[in-house]
This record gives C-alpha cells, structure tokens and sequence, in this order.
C-alpha cells in the first residue's frame, strides 16, 4: 500500500537530513580512515539525491496543482505581456536613435537595400542575352576543334596542349 503524499513528504524530508548530515560525513570519515569503501560514500549521497529529487517533484507538482497559483499565473500573464512590449518599444526607440547617432543603417534600410540589389540584378540579366551568347559561341567552337582533332587521331596531343 503506498503511503500519502505527506507522508511520503516527511519521509523524503527525513532521509534527505540523515544522509546530508549523517550518513555522508560519517562515511567521508570512514572511507578516510580506510574503514570502508568509496562505495559508501556514493551510495549515501545518491540516497540523499533521490530523496531530494522526489521532495522537490512532489513539491512542484503540488504547487502546480494549486488553483490559487494558476489563477494568479493566469493574471499575471497578461500585465507580462504588456510589459514585453514596452520593453520592445523603448528598446526601438533607443536603438533607432543610436543607430542614427553612429550612422549604421536600420534593418528596413538594409531590406530595402538587398531589394534594390536584387532589381538591378534582373535588370543585367534582361539585357545580357546577346553577352551569353558570344561567351557561350567560342566555348562551342572549341569543343568542335578537339572533337574533330580526336577524329584526325591526335586527340591526346589536342588535349594536352588545351590543357596545358
């Protein structure tokens, strides 16, 4: 049969103070005097952990299980929220002014930048189609010189020389 939630409390609480404050020094000095492994020593502090962890679990649990905390979270979430953002605001109107001051641009500067950039980019390629054309022209006309000096049987001297 499992035992109450306090009392389980109380237990945990009580295991908690003899290993932090008896089982583990006693064990410290034990081990020290060579009476006894280091075994000892870990198991005392893990017993107290575990008994640390299941109290503080217990405890968060049933302070989330409190209707008073969650009504009062649930108040306060709002005036937060309202605070967040004038925080935000302040901070926009601080950093746009030290922005200005040291003269780095804004990030709407910056966007409206990297538009501009981009447009200009469109533009060159709307115009550059007879460029390509004369650089793709002597590319092509290379590949048909080593082709047809593959097929006059000195291919591999072509290539060399290309390559070289």
């Amino acid at each position: 049969m499992a035992a109450p939630k306090g009392a389980q409390g109380l237990e945990d609480f009580v295991t908690i103070y003899r290993s932090f404050f008896l089982d583990l020094p006693l064990a410290g000095v034990q081990w020290a005097l060579g009476m006894t492994e280091e075994k000892e020593i870990a198991h005392a502090a893990w017993n107290g952990y575990d008994a640390a962890v299941r109290l503080s679990t217990t405890a968060v649990d049933t302070l989330y299980h409190t209707p008073l905390f969650g009504h009062v979270m649930a108040q306060s979430l709002d005036g937060l929220l309202r605070w967040q953002r004038f925080g935000n605001a302040l901070a926009d109107t601080f950093f746009a002014t030290l922005w200005q001051t040291v003269g780095l641009p804004t990030a709407a500067q910056t966007q409206a930048l990297r538009a501009e950039v981009e447009a200009l980019r469109e533009e060159v390629r709307a115009l550059s189609p007879k460029r390509e054309e004369k650089a793709k022209a002597p590319q092509t006309t290379r590949r048909r010189e080593r082709r047809q000096a593959d097929l006059n049987g000195n291919g591999l001297a072509t290539t060399m020389r290309s390559a070289a």
